[in-house]
């Protein structure tokens, strides 16, 4: 796979280009866990039948759990900008890309990049499918309440 950096990246630089195109991939999905952990943060406080024995969490804890999932997503970044190779002039050429910065993202490399893949690929469904599973039941829990 041939990424070709356009507009502004060109005046820039590559490896800016390529980690900003990792920053935001990994951010759409740490976007997503945030997500998760909002519904199920006010789950777990609107679910006394659940947790029983529950404590409200202080704010200082609610952050240190948000910045530590924010923690974990730049192992992804830093791997995504890794793997990332320059693209020879021959394929430059075959493929009409003179005069364009453009980076290769080999995703059948090494295992660092199959790996990579295969984590985004298995996570990013079970996130969407839990964020619907807790979010039915936060607003059946809510709807039961009213």
């Amino acid at each position: 796979m041939i990424f070709v950096f356009l507009g502004p990246c060109s005046l820039i630089s590559q490896d800016l280009c390529r980690f900003c195109q990792g920053l935001h991939i990994n951010l759409v999905q740490h976007s997503a866990i945030v997500l998760l952990l909002s519904f199920a943060f006010r789950l777990y406080i609107l679910g006394s039948d659940v947790f029983s024995n529950r404590r409200v969490p202080s704010p200082s804890l609610i952050w240190i759990i948000c910045l530590s999932s924010l923690a974990l997503m730049a192992v992804p970044i830093i791997a995504y900008y890794v793997v990332q190779t320059e693209v020879t002039p021959e394929v430059l050429k075959r493929f009409r890309l003179e005069g364009y910065m453009a980076t290769n993202y080999n995703i059948f490399g090494g295992t660092a990049e199959i790996l990579l893949d295969a984590l985004g690929c298995c996570l990013s469904p079970i996130v969407m499918t839990l964020i619907f599973i807790v979010r039915r039941t936060l607003i059946k829990r809510i709807a039961k309440a009213v």
